[in-house]
């Protein structure tokens, strides 16, 4: 066994797994769950029932997988939602959200072994019938190494599985940064600037699209708008210092200052600085490498 393949089950150790799974469930649940045997297996997965997983990727690359026999899981997501009777589509739901709650502690456990990397959205699979099974398969199938538990949740049996490669060497990456702004020329111009500057970047045109943009791809700086239909800037600064505390939190506005920290209200403690519209782009990139760094040296 090489190097890497040592810290990578350092890393995704079933005591690590289990942790994790109870961190997540036992708050979205009511309940701790019940564990009752360790999972691993190496080479493609064959899973049955109802499946859901989420994909992370960067130094580790893998899958957060859950499964459940379709009775488990309509009962498992009955009791979670409070009804017995759902649709098959609320249940699909469920399961999908519980996925994504158990990737989100996967996250969190890399992160705090000094990993970052980014998730997917939940993908869903239901083989029929019941006993149907399909296979499950990541970096060629004798290099997948797959660890978890199965448990009990509410009365319900579940299987949590992460599947995982090898840890790739560190590379330098670029720093991400995010731009939410509902102005089209305003967002384009900052894109242009960071991006001509050596930033990854992305644009978002509402707060909504932007907490997500961020959590999926692990921003390290976010420019915001205040003043935006729907969910505004406030509301996403407050989220993301939640949800990613060490991401870079900037305000772009065309309020004056104390109009802005108004508008902000207790987010304003949050937020690393208040920029007045209108932004050129030397003010764009100076605010990034002030924050982060100068993208162009991190990367070379």
């Amino acid at each position: 066994m090489n190097g890497q393949s040592t810290m990578s089950d350092t890393v995704f150790t079933n005591h690590a797994i289990r942790d994790a799974i109870g961190d997540a469930l036992t708050p979205l649940l009511g309940e701790p769950p019940s564990f009752t045997a360790e999972l691993t297996q190496t080479g493609s997965l064959r899973a049955s029932g109802l499946t859901a997983h989420v994909s992370f990727s960067g130094r580790i690359e893998g899958m957060a997988l859950i499964e459940a026999s379709h009775p488990a899981s309509r009962g498992l997501i009955g009791e979670m939602l409070g009804d017995e009777d759902l649709p098959p589509e609320d249940v699909i739901d469920g399961f999908g959200e519980i996925a994504n709650v158990l990737a989100g502690a996967i996250k969190m456990m890399l992160a705090q072994a000094g990993y970052s990397v980014t998730i997917s959205l939940p993908q869903l699979h239901r083989t029929e019938p019941v006993e149907a099974d399909h296979v499950v398969g990541l970096h060629g199938a004798q290099q997948t190494r797959w660890v978890g538990q199965a448990l009990t949740v509410c009365g319900h049996p579940l299987n949590v599985w992460v599947g995982h490669g090898t840890i790739r060497p560190f590379e330098h990456q670029r720093p991400r940064v995010l731009v939410v702004e509902d102005d089209p020329a305003e967002g384009k111009s900052a894109v242009r600037s960071l991006q001509e500057a050596g930033y990854e970047v992305s644009l978002s045109t509402d707060a909504v699209e932007g907490i997500r943009k961020a959590v999926t791809d692990d921003c390290h700086l976010v420019f915001t708008d205040i003043q935006m239909s729907g969910v505004n800037g406030a509301a996403l600064v407050g989220a993301l210092q939640v949800i990613l505390p060490d991401t870079k939190l900037v305000v772009c506005t065309a309020l004056t200052q104390a109009e802005a920290r108004e508008a902000l209200g207790p987010a304003a403690a949050y937020a690393k600085l208040v920029l007045t519209k209108p932004i050129d782009g030397r003010q764009w990139v100076e605010v990034a490498e002030n924050l982060l760094g100068p993208a162009k040296k991190q990367a070379a």
